[in-house]
């Protein structure tokens, strides 16, 4: 199929253009503010996430006690996430 190319717009145009999609965006709901403790979950869960991340590379580079290192500091976050959400929920 065919595809018309879109035409290139004015400098003017452009500007209004993305100008309406900055009122639109702006007009957007407005998401709720997360309380603290969900903060610091989201935090810490990107912590585990970005420390098993890091701890990959050492594995298969045979850097095992960095790997090792890593693991371990991303299992003692999430352990302390879970222990938070428990005494949250229990």
């Amino acid at each position: 199929m065919h595809e018309e190319a879109k035409p290139a717009l004015l400098p003017g145009a452009k500007a209004a253009e993305e100008s309406s999609e900055e009122v639109e965006r702006l007009h957007e709901p407005a998401k709720p503010a997360l309380s603290p403790a969900a903060k610091a979950a989201e935090v810490s869960s990107e912590v585990v996430e970005r420390l098993h991340e890091q701890a990959k590379p050492a594995f298969f580079a045979a850097d095992y006690a960095t790997a090792l290192a890593k693991w371990e500091t991303a299992l003692n976050h999430a352990r302390a996430l879970d222990s938070g959400h428990q005494q949250v929920s229990g």
